[in-house]
């Protein structure tokens, strides 16, 4: 038994869901041939037919239609309200839906079998076992093709949280990384640096200690890496570089209201003192 979460448990790569499916297929399969095979007491019969026509192919039908993939809230925080389609119901309301079902499935299956065989004790069970082990395949492919393929929008533009985590010997998918493609775009790799020294300068004023070590570093290792040295030294490139400040200084202004929405009035009026200072030193 293998696991990459604590509150998880897997057996050869298959998640506590997938492997309760696959043990509701085995029994469906064996109660139903212990019933037909074998001249059991009546004690034995009923407790062991009862879950076979009141619960397991109805549980497999449910999860088929509405794969249990109802765990991710817990890891990325996501309520009730904001689950994927695919997530489903909680355990009670799958449980009571899988009764309902069983209901429904079984005298489907007599009625279907009725114009072949009669309505006869094996046929009718060999049905039932037969939509079980189904269903419940059905089921746990759809689980493992939700969990390794989920998506959900976070609510803000441009930003999804993607499930890429995909661990040794086991179908659970973890949200491990949240992506930006509102910026996504290529260009010139200046323009890029300038918004990176930006950001890892913590935006502090453009002839600040902080803002120079942070460009000397970024563009250095550029360099070092691309193979191409910049002609830094040069009024052309100050020059581009200043336009390409002065870009990202507007796109801020442009967007203050939504980046700092959640901010303290302090920490606002504070950060707005500093863009009307670096906007300054860009005229």
């Amino acid at each position: 038994m293998t696991s990459t979460h604590p509150n998880r448990f897997s057996i050869a790569g298959y998640d506590g869901t997938a492997v309760l499916l696959m043990a509701c297929s085995v029994y469906a399969v064996a109660a139903a041939v212990a019933l037909v095979g074998f001249d059991l007491p009546t004690a034995a019969r009923i407790p062991l037919a009862l879950p076979l026509v009141l619960f397991v192919p109805g549980y497999g039908v449910v999860s088929a239609l509405f794969p249990p993939v109802d765990f991710p809230e817990r890891l990325a925080g996501v309520g009730r309200e904001d689950r994927h389609p695919a997530f489903g119901f909680a355990t009670a309301e799958r449980g009571v839906l899988s009764v309902i079902a069983s209901i429904v499935v079984v005298p489907a299956v007599a009625l279907a079998a009725n114009p072949v065989t009669g309505i006869e004790l094996t046929p009718v069970l060999a049905g039932v076992a037969g939509v079980t082990v189904v269903s419940s395949a059905v089921a746990v492919l759809r689980i493992r093709g939700a969990r390794n393929g989920l998506a959900r929008p976070d609510g803000r533009s441009g930003l999804r949280a993607i499930g890429v985590a995909k661990p040794a010997r086991d179908s659970l998918t973890f949200v491990t990384a949240v992506l930006d493609w509102g910026a996504a775009q290529a260009g010139d790799p200046r323009y890029e640096l300038a918004w990176a020294v930006r950001e890892f300068s913590w935006r502090s004023p453009l002839d600040s200690p902080a803002h120079d070590r942070v460009r000397d570093a970024l563009f250095e290792a550029y360099e070092a890496e691309r193979g191409t040295a910049f002609d830094r030294e040069s009024d052309a490139f100050e020059e581009r570089q200043r336009f390409y400040r002065a870009v990202t200084w507007i796109t801020e202004c442009r967007w203050f209201e939504y980046w700092w929405a959640d901010a303290d009035e302090a920490v606002r009026e504070g950060r707005a003192a500093r863009l009307r200072e670096n906007v300054r030193e860009l005229r």
